[in-house]
């Protein structure tokens, strides 16, 4: 009765102010196990069973059930799970229905009799039993003890509670510390398992005598040694549940075989008395059959990740006969990896599935998904050579571009092969040319190594002034730079930037000023500025004639047509390459030849030259002239200039121009008049006149005449002697003879020609002087008329023309006259007047003269012989 009261009274004080758990007794054993209390996807539980709970008194209510903690207030340990208790689960809120198990109450349990050393001394048990297959070598799971034993009843009633796990590995017989009195010996008990609901580190069982505060429990009783500290001081007896105490939340475990199957039986009874209730709470889930561990994730963050190349072996713990393993790789089954261990090479989420039993499925979810990376191999983007400008530096960055897989980089760099001291940051700062080299540790993975080939850009730049400075109308002067330190093919991929906006490798200028350019190689920039000072080249062009005529005065201006632009220009003047003394612009000239300027501004010259054509020469048309008169009547005259003192060239650039109008070179006139001819040599003109006057020409004759080789004979014209205008011009056999007259006395025999010439206009006549046949002119002493061409006739024909023959008679030796005739020459051949042949003989003749000379008087008397006898 004391008991009653004192549950009543507790039970009346707490439930009036506060919130409490919720229960279910909906749910079936097998979902309780199930879906409440067992973690794991693939948990394997199997033959479920409550064999022993309230429903075998027939009393109408449950004695296990499900509960929400999360609903109390103050908050429950649990946020939920499933209860075992001595009492209908209805009544553990609040304590209402009354569901007490005393009226009847049902029965204990065998092995709770035994744990607490009397036999059957408990009633109202509930039990849940199961199978299950672990997949790890520990189980565990979490609960809690309530009980109405609390506070007042903790040093006597021992309800008691077991959870008692069979299997592989796990001894029936155990021994255990029931009273937790260490002067009490423990009892060993074979309780077909072994009771893992015990004090942590300990064989006691867990126990309202043996986990309580209550230090008024007197020696020798049964909670005389309990564990306070295992007591919830706090939340016991808060009004979350109907109970007095419970002890903090506990956690119960047992090594087990992997893959092995387990029994398990979870029993709670009431010790002597069906009064005071108790119940064991387990957490939700907390049955942890757990999977497989496959580890922490593989991952660089977590610094844990092996080297790109290496192998990672993910583990499922154990093995069994009856278990297959199925690995996955990102959510796919990897082909053929059935085993216990699988080789992780590649990066990926890792996961293993199991099948138990030869007809069961592959289940997935019964390990955690186990990430693996691996720190990659640094990489580095392409490092093209790097040209570095002189005096200027680089920064090298040896960063891997996946730095950020890393935890951990050593930097150590080089040149040319050659470690450098203290430099091992990522960066290097470098201002000379060579092959720098990082060596990089990420992760102590094997080194690798990154190169950078940095080439020294050092080239000058300058503008060198043009040789030529000089530029003319039009013209520029290209200004060209010249590089040191580049080579042609380097030089070829300059760009340019010029002050004058151009951006071509030269420039042209036509005009002086400062001139800046920067080229750029290889991003290299190189600056240089320079001043050009240009001069106009002089424009000059000779003006002037280029024909000089003889006696005028030239004027050759040499003045440029720049000359505003030119810097007090200096002239120097050359005639035929002989220097002249002309030092302006301006010079007379009086002479011909080449004349050749060179004008100086400043050092730039311009030459020009004038090629003067000095023109000197007479124009003559002779003297008047006469136009001859013939037997014909008047002839023409042609009037033919006569120039003189003209080079050949010249000759050719005569005009001509006659006062008639006319070009031709010469003039044909047949009247009498005054001609003026001008002629224009380039220019210079001359001027000449005739005149033509109408004249006879004088007819002229000659007779031949014959002569005695001592006389002269008279050539005579006939012509007066005293006419001014005509003159007489005598030749012998073409040599001039005699003088200016009509006549000419001839002592040489030969061709006489007589010119004579009336004021130009000219007649000849000739006459043949020559000797008598008959030799020395004698009158020859004998004939021989014999026809043979030689003295057949007596020839006096020189004596009848120097004397003239009147008469001539033949006389014989007798007196007779033979022969008479008058005007005789030649025709007596030694025949009489009849014509007949005289004899050979002495004949005599008397010749009568018209004239007697110093020889002959004008009767000649004298003998011939007539020798006919050789005919």
């Amino acid at each position: 009765m004391k008991r009653i009261l004192l549950l009543l009274l507790f039970g009346l004080g707490v439930f009036s102010a506060q919130s409490q758990i919720t229960v279910d007794n909906t749910l079936t054993v097998q979902q309780l196990v199930d879906d409440v209390l067992v973690l794991g996807q693939c948990a394997e539980v199997n033959n479920v069973t409550s064999p022993m709970n309230s429903d075998f008194a027939g009393l109408g209510f449950d004695s296990f059930g499900a509960f929400d903690g999360t609903t109390s207030t103050p908050g429950f340990p649990f946020d939920g799970g499933i209860i075992l208790a001595t009492n209908g689960i209805d009544m553990v809120p609040t304590g209402l229905p009354n569901q007490n198990g005393g009226n009847p109450p049902w029965l204990g349990d065998a092995d709770l009799d035994a744990l607490i050393s009397e036999p059957n001394g408990t009633n109202n048990a509930t039990i849940i039993e199961f199978e299950f297959i672990p997949f790890v070598d520990q189980i565990s799971f979490n609960y809690l003890l309530a009980s109405d034993e609390y506070p007042s009843f903790v040093c006597t009633f021992a309800d008691t509670f077991a959870f008692i796990l069979s299997g592989p590995g796990i001894s029936d017989v155990n021994n255990y510390d029931h009273d937790a009195n260490p002067n009490t010996p423990e009892l060993s008990l074979d309780l077909g398992g072994q009771n893992i609901a015990v004090i942590p580190g300990t064989t006691i069982p867990v126990s309202p005598v043996n986990i309580h505060t209550n230090t008024a429990c007197g020696a020798g009783s049964l909670g005389e040694f309990a564990v306070p500290q295992l007591f919830d001081q706090t939340n016991s007896n808060n009004g979350t549940t109907m109970y007095g105490g419970q002890t903090v939340p506990l956690t119960a475990t047992a090594s087990v075989i992997p893959g092995q199957t387990y029994n398990i039986k979870l029993v709670i009874a009431d010790r002597g008395d069906t009064i005071l209730n108790s119940a064991v709470f387990l957490e939700s889930e907390s049955f942890d059959l757990g999977g497989i561990d496959l580890g922490p994730d593989i991952t660089i963050e977590n610094g844990n990740a092996p080297c790109e190349g290496e192998t990672v072996t993910l583990d499922a713990g154990f093995s069994a006969a009856n278990i297959q393993y199925f690995w996955a790789q990102d959510g796919n089954i990897i082909p053929g990896e059935n085993g216990q261990t699988l080789e992780v090479t590649e990066n990926g989420e890792y996961e293993v599935g199991i099948q138990i039993g030869a007809g069961g499925t592959a289940c997935f979810g019964v390990s955690n998904l186990v990430t693996v990376e691996f720190y990659p191999e640094p990489t580095f983007d392409p490092s093209d050579p790097i040209n570095l400008c002189q005096g200027e530096t680089t920064v090298l960055d040896g960063t891997p571009t996946n730095a950020s897989a890393f935890t951990s980089i050593d930097y150590q760099w080089f040149k040319d092969g050659v470690e450098l001291t203290g430099e091992t940051n990522p960066t290097l700062t470098v201002d000379d040319s060579g092959q720098y080299q990082v060596v990089i540790d990420a992760n102590a993975c094997d080194d690798v190594p990154n190169t950078f080939d940095v080439n020294l850009v050092d080239y000058q730049v300058s503008l060198p002034i043009p040789p030529q400075n000089c530029v003319g109308q039009g013209e520029t002067v290209e200004v060209v730079p010249e590089f040191t330190g580049l080579t042609d093919s380097e030089i070829s991929q300059v760009t340019y930037e010029w002050s004058t906006g151009e951006t071509t490798p030269t420039i042209q200028l036509s005009e002086a000023g400062t001139v800046s350019v920067t080229t750029t190689y290889e991003g290299c920039e190189e600056s240089v500025t320079e001043t050009f000072t240009f001069f106009n080249n002089p424009q000059v062009s000779i003006a002037g004639s280029p024909t000089l005529c003889d006696g005028d005065v030239n004027t050759l201006d040499a003045t440029p047509v720049n000359v505003n632009d030119l810097d007090s220009p200096t002239y120097a003047w050359t005639l035929d390459g002989n220097p002249l003394p002309e030092t302006t612009p301006v010079i007379d000239i009086n002479e011909g030849g080449l004349y050749e300027v060179t004008i100086d501004n400043n050092g730039c010259t311009s030459s020009d030259q004038l090629e003067v054509d000095f023109v000197s020469y007479t124009l003559d048309l002779g003297d008047d002239q006469n136009l001859c008169t013939g037997d014909g009547g008047p002839q023409n005259i042609t009037l033919t200039p006569d120039i003189t003192g003209l080079t050949s060239v010249q000759q050719n650039q005569i005009l001509y121009t006659w006062s008639d109008g006319s070009t031709e070179e010469t003039l044909t006139v047949s009247e009498s008049g005054t001609y003026t001819l001008e002629t224009d040599v380039n220019g210079c003109i001359q001027t000449a006149q005739v005149s033509v006057s109408i004249v006879e020409t004088i007819d002229v004759s000659l007779q031949d005449i014959l002569k005695c080789p001592e006389d002269e004979v008279v050539l005579d014209t006939g012509l007066p002697d005293d006419d001014p205008n005509i003159t007489y011009s005598w030749t012998l056999n073409g040599n001039p003879v005699g003088d200016n007259s009509p006549s000419f006395n001839a002592s040489e025999e030969g061709t006489y020609i007589i010119t004579v010439d009336n004021q130009g206009c000219t007649s000849t006549a000739t006459a043949e002087v020559s000797g008598y046949d008959v030799d020395n002119c004698v009158i020859t002493q004998g004939i021989s008329p014999n026809e043979d061409g030689a003295n057949d006739c007596m020839d006096l024909t020189w004596l009848n023309d120097q004397l003239g023959i009147d008469r001539f008679q033949v006389f014989n030796r007798y007196g007779r006259k033979v022969f008479d005739e008058t005007n005789y020459e030649d025709t007596f051949c030694g025949q009489d007047d009849n014509g007949d042949e005289l004899s050979t003989g002495t004949y005599f003749y008397v010749i009568n003269l018209a004239n007697s000379d110093q020889r002959f008087e004008r009767v000649v008397k004298g003998w011939v012989y007539i020798n006919l006898e050789q005919q």
